[in-house]
């Protein structure tokens, strides 16, 4: 079980390996409740970061 103590309105940066863009890391507000066994998040598609993140597969594996 995942275990993430967050609240409504916090968020978490988001990195992408290997880092391909000049820019590293974005934050992004939790879309999930602390209470799941995962999380979400609810990003539009509007650059090279968020198009970047299109290109993940559902599950992929991710460590903070």
């Amino acid at each position: 079980m995942l275990f993430l103590d967050f609240v409504s309105g916090q968020f978490a940066w988001i990195t992408v390996w290997p880092r391909l863009l000049p820019i590293f890391d974005y934050p992004f507000s939790f879309s999930s409740s602390p209470k799941d066994a995962h999380i979400e998040f609810l990003i539009r598609n509007t650059g090279d970061f968020t198009s970047t993140l299109g290109t993940l597969k559902i599950g992929t594996s991710v460590v903070s």
